[in-house]
């Protein structure tokens, strides 16, 4: 019998695994054999180099003195393949968030099953008004039939700028996505920032009736403590192979990183800058 990496294994004589390698090496082996009784193992993480792009807008309040006011950015993502088990995303954006400019990036190597799910660590960067914020983290992934769940934990840090400052603390959260069909995907998440709750849902839809294939619409929405909100709308362009939106987001570029930054930029003395906390104002 072959383990999630291919290497052969005498079924009479287990490996025994203990300590933090052999915690992940279970989770890899738990998930590749979720895979419905197929060969998961034998599909790519990435079935070929692929990227997408997108155009954003909306509205940010939040009741302490921070953003009241519209927003617009852009934001691309580039995803390759690692061998055949894991791959790698990177992500990157800019904007102006109430007249404030802003920029960010982010990293994502992973491991991941198609039929079964993923495992990864990631890492991102931002800057609002000349202060940094900086974070690193897991996250992990189970593929069911027409639904995928989805967790992450990590730690922010940051500076101060010449108007607002950055929440040091630990971050996590838990999401899932649902696709009443292939193409369309219906998603909610719930977490905690550094000391503040946030909650958030959308939709995305890529539509069968144009010539451009790799066409899709997406709309989120959500909320935060202290009064906070958001509301977004865009239009998102995948490159890469003509597949439905789920696959895409199997096979192709992975659901984003834990981008729920924005809103732990604080006014320097005041309250926190940005709408409700998981805010997608970079990549998604």
């Amino acid at each position: 019998m072959s383990n999630p990496f291919g290497c052969a294994r005498s079924p009479h004589r287990p490996v025994p695994m203990s300590g933090p390698a052999g915690v992940a090496s279970m989770l890899i082996a738990a998930l590749a054999m979720a895979g419905s009784g197929k060969e998961a193992a034998a599909q790519n993480a990435v079935s070929t180099s692929n990227g997408k792009v997108d155009l954003r807008g909306g509205y940010e309040r939040s009741i302490n003195e921070g953003i009241n006011g519209g927003f617009v950015a852009g934001t691309g993502s580039f995803t390759m393949p690692l061998g055949q088990s894991f791959g790698l995303q990177l992500d990157g954006g800019i904007g102006w968030v109430d007249s404030n400019f802003y920029g960010g990036g982010g990293a994502h190597a992973f491991w991941r099953s198609p039929t079964a799910g993923l495992l990864g660590i990631w890492t991102q960067a931002s800057t609002l008004d000349h202060a940094y914020l900086a974070r690193v983290g897991g996250r992990g992934e189970l593929y069911l039939s027409g639904l995928t769940f989805g967790g992450y934990a990590g730690y922010q840090w940051g500076n101060r700028g010449d108007s607002v400052q950055v929440n040091h603390g630990v971050i996590a959260g838990i999401d899932a996505i649902g696709y009443p069909t292939e193409n369309f995907a219906i998603k909610g998440a719930v977490g905690w920032d550094a000391g503040k709750w946030y909650g958030r849902g959308g939709l995305e839809f890529q539509p069968a009736f144009t010539n451009m294939r790799g066409l899709s619409f997406f709309a989120d929405a959500g909320g935060g403590q202290n009064r906070q909100l958001f509301a977004l709308g865009g239009v998102r362009f995948y490159f890469g192979p003509d597949k439905s939106l789920m696959r895409r987001h199997r096979e192709d570029d992975p659901p984003p990183l834990p981008i729920t930054e924005l809103p732990q930029y604080r006014r320097n003395g005041h309250g926190h800058v940005g709408g409700g906390g998981g805010n997608d104002t970079i990549p998604e």
